[in-house]
């Protein structure tokens, strides 16, 4: 539902203020899941998990946009938004109290912009109610986030993560956000990891990426990752380690 007002809505992008349209080209382009409260803040000011990956927490953005956000606060980069692309933080149903763009309010962010989507989602579905429908020319693939997939290969990835949990391996984390160990700004996202390793504290983090590049490779082999760039290449790594005996299958 928030990828659909994204685009129905003409959410606009933090990076340029252009609306984030269904026809954006090139590989910058494509949208990414954007935490606007950076995880490694959140986490270091004790939110859990489930607050920080809340979904009032993301919006959509395009990649070049997100990289350029990379870890900076909102209280710093909202400014910058607003200074420069007036309107593009409203579009993106972004609460304008600037007092709960601190992380120390950063709960009553979350219930304020709750209710801006929900009353966003209300009036779309109620509009579908009132008119004649038309034929909307949507991208083919509704999930194109963190590196651009096919329809067929999130089957594959969906079906890899069953398998792996299935065989013992932890859960990966999917549109994963890598990120400098020192300065936590976001490196690339990849469409899977295992930050932890496979056992997790006593192993190399892994990741999956699917729309590689010399820049990303750099970027993850200076975060210490093992990565593959297809799925059969990490599905045939994962059944090496159960062959190996790292993991029982059930």
């Amino acid at each position: 539902m928030l990828y659909m007002l994204t685009r129905v809505r003409s959410a606009r992008n933090w990076g340029d203020g252009l609306p984030l349209s269904a026809h954006l080209l090139g590989k910058l382009n494509a949208l990414q899941v954007h935490h606007i409260f950076p995880k490694a803040i959140l986490y270091k000011h004790g939110y859990p998990q489930p607050e920080v990956n809340a979904i009032a927490n993301y919006c959509f953005l395009t990649q070049g946009a997100n990289l350029d956000i990379s870890a900076k606060e909102p209280v710093i980069y909202f400014k910058e938004i607003e200074e420069n692309y007036p309107g593009a933080l409203a579009s993106q149903w972004i609460p304008m109290d600037h007092t709960l763009w601190k992380v120390e309010r950063y709960k009553d962010f979350l219930a304020e912009r709750r209710k801006l989507l929900a009353d966003a989602a209300n009036e779309f579905l109620d509009a579908l109610l009132t008119v004649t429908p038309v034929k909307v020319d949507y991208p083919n693939e509704l999930t194109q986030v963190a590196t651009t997939v096919s329809g067929e290969e999130n089957d594959e990835l969906q079906t890899l993560v069953s398998w792996a949990m299935t065989s013992g391996f932890p859960k990966p984390e999917l549109h994963f956000e890598v990120c400098d160990l020192n300065s936590g700004e976001v490196l690339t996202i990849v469409n899977a990891a295992w930050p932890k390793g496979l056992q997790e504290g006593y192993s190399q983090p892994i990741a999956l990426i699917l729309d590689v590049d010399d820049q990303k490779v750099e970027m993850l082999n200076q975060a210490g990752y093992r990565f593959f760039t297809s799925i059969k290449a990490i599905r045939g790594y994962l059944k090496e380690q159960i062959d190996n005996g790292t993991k029982q299958a059930a």
